[in-house]
């Protein structure tokens, strides 16, 4: 009998931990068929899709992503028809019934500052925008230039449901959806440690524990292993001492992407665990792609509010060039240079966006396999191609973390 039970056990055990592993990786050689699309983590799981959500007058199916990312190409209106719906109530409903949620959020992806904001509703009974509060004034201003939305439903902190869409602004200039956060720390400082965030996880202390100048840093947190983990990367240094989730490009688990690795495929996914480069003082690094560049990141402007999404080249072409050198340029690999060195991109994700078709983010080590190149053949105006979680090698073989993204914009 016991050995039956414990038999019985270890299968249990078994079956438990196969049904809890991390995400599949699909390679370019296994694939039968085309490939799927992978959520890192889930906010919910809805087979039945009458689900939906209500602002006022407006009616929206729930899209199972809290980003304004691939759906929200499908859902647009007009600045009059939110306007008229603004200080109506809020609210999700399941089969046509109202759902018991605790908060509904409004996250506005706006065209002023680049920045997403959200703002909470707590009244239960009347989930909406007050008309008396400093905040009904700023989403007018917001959405009165443009701008994604998203409206999340949670119930204890966990997000039930969402549903995003674009307020319809055709004539307006092209601004991309995202601004980069990270150029800000670009030739100030160097540090020998990094404290990395995420949701749902012990604070990250990455750093050479056996290095003399991070030997306090080492004292000081491994002893608060219910806090902290310990990460040693040898040689490591950061431009970042500290680094939360939310301040990337995109958060990394809020994203549905195609994964197209062969090479890399057992390499970790999480960047974390890759020394840094951080050697930007004096360096000219420039993104090549056939005869698309980015500007050198060495000439950033502080003060021109353009660098929030991403280095603009002075020598920028034409619109209609923009599509004659993208055409020639998916014949041609990435090339990351650092003053006269080429390194070499292993590995990065590349997200395609525009404001009229599905969004596309690759993790994928050639700009031009077939999947990637099926997508940039049929780009239309009003898109942006981010390079960005880039894994770069330089001629010693040695790889790196690049903390900067890089875009390609097609206005």
């Amino acid at each position: 009998m016991p050995k039956f039970f414990y038999f019985t056990l270890l299968t249990g055990i078994l079956v438990y931990f196969s049904a809890c592993q991390s995400e599949t990786v699909y390679t370019s050689s296994a694939l039968t068929q085309p490939p799927v699309k992978v959520r890192v983590k889930p906010t919910y799981e809805a087979e039945d899709r009458s689900y939906e959500a209500h602002w006022g007058d407006l009616n929206f199916p729930v899209v199972n992503d809290p980003l304004p990312a691939n759906k929200v190409k499908q859902f647009t209106i007009s600045k009059d028809s939110l306007f008229k719906n603004l200080y109506k109530p809020l609210s999700f409903t399941k089969g046509g019934e109202p759902m018991d949620l605790d908060v509904i959020a409004v996250v506005v992806y706006n065209r002023v500052n680049g920045q997403p904001s959200m703002y909470h509703f707590y009244e239960r009974n009347n989930f909406a925008v007050d008309t008396s509060s400093a905040y009904g004034n700023t989403l007018k201003h917001y959405i009165d230039n443009g701008a994604h939305i998203s409206i999340r439903g949670f119930r204890e902190n966990i997000p039930i449901n969402s549903v995003a869409f674009a307020i319809e602004d055709p004539e307006a200039e092209y601004r991309p959806p995202v601004y980069f956060k990270s150029l800000n720390f670009i030739e100030k400082e160097v540090f020998n440690f990094q404290l990395y965030t995420a949701m749902g996880r012990k604070t990250l202390v990455r750093l050479d524990t056996v290095a003399a100048e991070s030997k306090a840093i080492f004292q000081m947190y491994r002893d608060k292993s219910d806090l902290y983990e310990i990460l040693h990367i040898p040689g490591f240094k950061t431009i970042r001492r500290s680094l939360k989730d939310e301040e990337k490009l995109w958060p990394s688990d809020d994203f549905i992407r195609i994964n197209l690795l062969d090479k890399t495929k057992s390499w970790p996914k999480d960047l974390q665990y890759y020394p840094e480069y951080y050697e930007f003082e004096g360096k000219t690094i420039q993104l090549n792609w056939g005869q698309l560049k980015t500007p050198s990141i060495a000439d950033k402007t502080q003060d021109t509010w353009k660098w929030r999404y991403g280095p603009k080249w002075d020598g920028w072409p034409e619109k209609e060039d923009l599509y004659i050198f993208l055409a020639q340029a998916l014949k041609k690999p990435l090339k990351l240079m650092v003053d006269e060195e080429v390194w070499t991109p292993v590995r990065f994700d590349c997200w395609i966006t525009s404001e009229t078709t599905e969004d596309y983010r690759f993790l994928v080590e050639d700009i031009r396999h077939p999947e990637v190149k099926k997508v940039l053949e049929t780009l239309p105006q009003r898109s942006s191609i981010y390079i960005d979680n880039l894994l770069i090698k330089n001629k010693n073989g040695d790889i790196r973390w690049f903390p900067i993204p890089f875009a390609f914009h097609f206005p």
